[in-house]
């Protein structure tokens, strides 16, 4: 049996996971996903996160709030932030630590994409990694 859950992480200089809550359950679907699944899914969440704490500037006790859903084909992620400026992704250059995140996110993922929060502040961010089932 899978689990779809929803996870808040409030934004500042200590994170603290907020309430998660699962809200479905699925017992069709057939064994756990592929060790390169799972690292697909945990690099692009995590390239969305730190944006959505060091880019958008999202202010301490401010929600980021994260959401996965399976879908036959892929997982959607989505992570949701105060910031409604939308990301731009540049070239880094070859001695830059920093800069990359957007370009990993779209070679990892099947598609990924930013659009404004429905009903709120901020803006939306989502990727869609294949090969979960």
């Amino acid at each position: 049996m899978r689990h779809y859950c929803v996870h808040e992480t409030v934004a500042g200089p200590n994170p603290r996971s907020g309430e998660g809550g699962c809200i479905g359950t699925d017992r069709d679907r057939p064994g756990p996903p592929s060790r390169l699944a799972i690292g697909l899914v945990l690099r692009t969440t995590s390239e969305f996160v730190t944006n959505a704490v060091v880019h958008a500037k999202t202010p301490p006790g401010r929600l980021i709030y994260l959401q996965f859903e399976l879908h036959p084909d892929a997982l959607r992620i989505e992570v949701h932030d105060t910031d409604p400026n939308r990301p731009v992704a540049h070239p880094a250059a070859e001695h830059e630590e920093a800069g990359r995140g957007l370009w990993l996110v779209s070679q990892l993922a099947a598609g990924w994409g930013c659009h404004p929060r429905e009903g709120g502040i901020g803006k939306t961010m989502w990727a869609l990694i294949g090969g979960v089932q």
